[in-house]
């Protein structure tokens, strides 16, 4: 098992229920300090979990235990998703009942005199200041929807202090119809859960790595050349096989992240929130939404390629235009 993360395991455990309805059969191994709890209780529903000592396992790997089951960016994933899981009901889930329409899950900025909680934290353009996401707040009113910010350890706004083995992450999005996010560990939960996501600021530029729904929304990071200081478009990510950098790799590479201007992500969730009402399985995507779908499909090895607002694909025209 993926034993240094929140969110790998879950994908493991989606490939998992698909090798069991193979008549494969699993069986997890894990180190036995391995921090969240709530996932290893997740997947034990359906799974044995075995847990060994922490050298045990890294001497096991050094002699050539590899991860079985890893994301495959060219495969689609969406025969998976897109179903109901057969999985099991977590018998941890406090209530059952949906609470929120919206469950946000952001990271914000953690300035390094500013840690109450001496939380593990690396800086990443997907993180931003608390107010950032203060027009998408009143979209939601507007269209009265309800809405919590998810407990991740990060979000001052939960008013909550960070707890290992804390099952709130799980609980949260389970009690949710929306997930709202960045693609981080919640938002593979998420998957897992079945709830409809709208990403923002997706690092790397197609960074869910073709594992999300079909009707899934996706507001890809915005990259710039660091020497002339523009905006590469989507030929140019492409050609210089940028799509699936990370932070660490884009800037080798002398390009960087930027965010998305706040007014095109409230626009585009907007959008989205209309689409829902609607039904996101019934929604008919635009000329410009398939054109550009169409575009990355051919052009790349992704499995499946997300649906990006229109209006962020038009706001941003100069990025998009083919």
């Amino acid at each position: 098992m993926h034993f240094n993360s929140f969110g790998h395991p879950f994908y493991q455990y989606e490939i998992a229920i698909e090798k069991r309805l193979q008549g494969k059969r699993t069986i997890f191994v894990c180190p036995n300090d391995y921090e969240h709890n709530s996932v290893l209780e997740f997947i034990r529903k359906d799974f044995r979990v075995i847990l060994l000592n922490r050298r045990l396992i890294n001497f096991l790997i050094k002699i050539g235990l590899k991860q079985s089951y890893v994301i495959d960016h060219k495969l689609d994933y969406s025969y998976l998703l897109n179903r109901k899981s057969s999985g099991k009901s977590p018998k941890f889930f406090k209530k059952k009942y949906i609470s929120k329409d919206v469950c946000i899950f952001t990271r914000v900025k953690i300035q390094p005199n500013n840690n109450p909680y001496n939380l593990n934290y690396t800086s990443s353009e997907r993180d931003f200041d608390k107010d950032y996401l203060a027009e998408c707040e009143n979209i939601i009113k507007q269209n009265n929807f309800s809405f919590k910010y998810g407990f991740n350890g990060f979000e001052k706004k939960s008013n909550q202090k960070k707890e290992k083995n804390n099952f709130h992450t799980i609980d949260d999005i389970a009690k949710s119809r929306i997930f709202f996010g960045t693609n981080t560990g919640p938002y593979v939960c998420a998957m897992s859960l079945r709830k409809p996501a709208f990403l923002i600021n997706v690092i790397p530029f197609l960074g869910t790595h073709s594992y999300h729904k079909t009707f899934d929304w996706h507001m890809p990071i915005l990259i710039k050349d660091k020497k002339s200081n523009k905006f590469l478009n989507l030929n140019q990510i492409i050609k210089y096989d940028l799509y699936l950098c990370n932070d660490e790799n884009i800037s080798e590479k002398g390009f960087a992240f930027e965010r998305l201007p706040q007014k095109i992500v409230a626009k585009s969730f907007d959008e989205f929130i209309k689409a829902y009402k609607i039904g996101l399985k019934e929604y008919r995507p635009t000329n410009l939404q398939l054109k550009i779908r169409k575009f990355i499909e051919y052009n790349t090895d992704l499995g499946q390629v997300p649906y990006f607002p229109d209006s962020y694909l038009k706001e941003l025209k100069h990025i998009f235009n083919i």
